[in-house]
């Protein structure tokens, strides 16, 4: 809101030319539209706290079939863009430090739960797929 209400983060400001604040504003919409997939492909399986229900399916497809957390690549990628199209250092700095923050204390926790629940079959799936980025 401040960025938007105010002039209290205008000193952070770049100077961004328009076409890399045009690319911010493809990478936020890709970002969104890899959010929106991913979930479809989670269906019933989402959850906004920390938990499996008791019929929870282990997703492959979709985005899960490169990346075992895609939600939060969506979510760097919306940062990133929303970085390039504000072309503001401060905002960059708020929203990547607290997703990163986010990211570095459930991250290590989903992945436990899953193997918790699935095993070996979601060993494999780790070998296979990277965290936030497709293994080549």
């Amino acid at each position: 809101m401040f960025y938007f209400l105010t002039p209290w983060v205008d000193f952070a400001g770049l100077p961004l030319p328009a076409w890399l604040r045009g690319l911010g504003a493809a990478l936020a919409f890709l970002g969104i539209g890899l959010f929106g997939r991913a979930h479809q492909a989670l269906g019933n399986n989402w959850t906004a706290v920390l938990a499996l229900s008791p019929n929870h399916q282990f997703v492959t497809s979709g985005p899960y079939r490169w990346v075992r957390h895609p939600m939060y690549s969506a979510f760097y990628l919306i940062g990133l863009g929303l970085f390039l199209l504000s072309a503001n250092w401060l905002v960059a700095l708020v929203y990547l430090g607290a997703l990163t923050l986010m990211y570095a204390a459930r991250v290590g926790l989903e992945e436990a739960m899953m193997l918790g629940r699935f095993g070996e079959a979601y060993r494999r799936y780790m070998e296979t797929t990277g965290r936030l980025l497709p293994r080549f």
